[in-house]
């Protein structure tokens, strides 16, 4: 069977220059869900790929349903997708590069009918080879242990009106898109809203760099209101995962609420471009 795997895989493969593989693996409508055959993909790339492979990068992408925003958070969703899955396998965390979702935009064609729709509804994996590379990954320093979301929540007493700063979950400068890193903490929320049943929350979004005006320019829509679009992705994730829109709502506040005024490094930037939820029912 293995055989049979590894044989079909080099049908379904590019060859990008003398070093890098490219492999498509594509999704149902709506879905960041890999089917089975998705994953054998991956799992033969891999297997081909067993010895020299230097660096993974992903890219995802959408068809042309729906707007960008809607997109940009559905393609983010399916890169995590694979890198949860590539979590599954013997690849190193630090062989994985760039990790980059693009939503509806650079699409493959026209996006005229259904079978070029699907070619959309995909993820790239770009695979290098370096034959020399080493083998030894970096040591990763230790990070103090923050209280969980989880745990946040549950405390006594936190009560209806109070805010919570969500760790971790920053976004790219200048759009309303998750950085990598903050991709697990958008699903720790999620789990949070699963099993507080009863818990209404305000999603705020903020931005930094931009003090003196009503809010920022996002790049992806070139409209004035980046901080509302980044409480609506995450909203838009959570309402596409199961979580009633009632319970939820979102607002914009530009840089009107810095944590950090004036900013003087790039740590002080990434706080002030934040997410927090207000709990309006707990």
């Amino acid at each position: 069977m293995r055989c049979f795997i590894v044989l079909a895989i080099l049908f379904c493969t590019q060859t990008i220059g003398a070093q890098q593989q490219k492999l498509s693996v594509y999704f149902r409508f709506n879905s960041a869900s890999l089917d089975s055959s998705e994953r054998k993909k991956i799992d033969s790339i891999l297997y081909l790929n067993k010895t020299g492979m230097n660096t993974v990068d992903i890219f995802g992408y959408c068809d042309a349903i729906g707007n960008n925003t809607y997109n940009d958070s559905l393609a983010w969703e399916r890169v995590n997708a694979v890198l949860q899955y590539f979590g599954t396998t013997t690849i190193a965390k630090g062989q994985v590069g760039k990790a980059e979702a693009y939503g509806k935009r650079k699409p493959a064609n026209s996006n005229l009918t259904e079978e070029e729709r699907l070619r959309n509804r995909r993820v790239d994996i770009f695979i290098t080879n370096d034959p020399q590379a080493s083998t030894a990954t970096a040591q990763t320093p230790a990070v103090p242990q923050q209280p969980s979301l989880e745990k946040r929540v549950s405390d006594s007493s936190l009560k209806a009106g109070d805010n919570l700063v969500l760790k971790n979950l920053n976004f790219i400068g200048g759009r309303h898109m998750l950085v990598r890193e903050s991709i697990p903490a958008a699903y720790e929320l999620l789990e949070v809203m699963k099993k507080f049943s009863t818990l209404e929350i305000e999603i705020q979004g903020h931005i930094c760099c931009a003090f003196g005006i009503s809010d920022g320019l996002d790049i992806d829509t070139q409209t004035n209101n980046l901080s509302e679009n980044r409480a609506r992705s995450i909203y838009e994730f959570l309402v596409r995962n199961g979580i009633a829109a009632s319970r939820l709502s979102y607002r914009g506040f530009g840089s009107s609420k810095p944590m950090y005024y004036p900013e003087r490094t790039i740590a002080q930037m990434d706080a002030n471009r934040r997410v927090e939820i207000k709990i309006i029912r707990k």
